[in-house]
């Protein structure tokens, strides 16, 4: 298991999410395992990128007011 992020306190806010966990895991393998069942084969490569988009997102969340 990889620690590939954690979860903010502002993404739980915006998710209502009430859980002291915040640190993200995943098994490469098995998540890899989980996309070919699921016929998302294309999205393998992005694995190891996982960790960059989760600290650089390409979007903006905003809580609800």
């Amino acid at each position: 298991m990889e620690n590939i992020g954690t979860i903010t306190k502002n993404v739980k806010k915006i998710l209502s999410i009430t859980s002291d966990v915040s640190k993200i895991f995943i098994d490469n393998e098995n998540f890899k395992k989980h996309l070919i069942k699921r016929n998302h084969q294309n999205m393998i490569s992005h694995i190891p990128k996982i960790s960059q988009y989760l600290k650089n997102p390409d979007y903006e969340v905003t809580p609800k007011s």
